[in-house]
């Protein structure tokens, strides 16, 4: 959720990203990785360089797709997931939670 939600804010939802995984290493590894991408992306994002941030971006996701296979978790799931728990974030926002 809240990779989507970052592609959001910094106004990257209008890319067309495959849904290719990239997979670097271990389970640990492959969290470094992304979070060395986040850096990346804000850096990029931040110093107003949108061509970076687009590639940071995709990389980013790439990424997080690739965790979820080695923590052997399908699409459908984590698209599953995404669902469910953005609906309940809506419901919280309408009851101001």
């Amino acid at each position: 959720h809240f990779i989507l939600s970052i592609g959001l804010e910094l106004k990257l939802s209008n890319l067309k990203i495959k849904a290719a995984k990239q997979i670097s290493g271990n389970i640990t590894h492959q969290f470094l990785q992304i979070q060395s991408n986040l850096s990346a992306l804000w850096l990029s994002y931040r110093d107003e360089n949108p061509e970076y941030a687009e590639e940071d971006y995709r990389n980013v996701f790439a990424l997080f797709l690739g965790i979820g296979e080695m923590l052997g978790f399908t699409w459908e799931q984590i698209e599953q997931s995404y669902l469910e728990k953005n609906k309940i974030n809506h419901e919280r926002q309408d009851s101001n939670y």
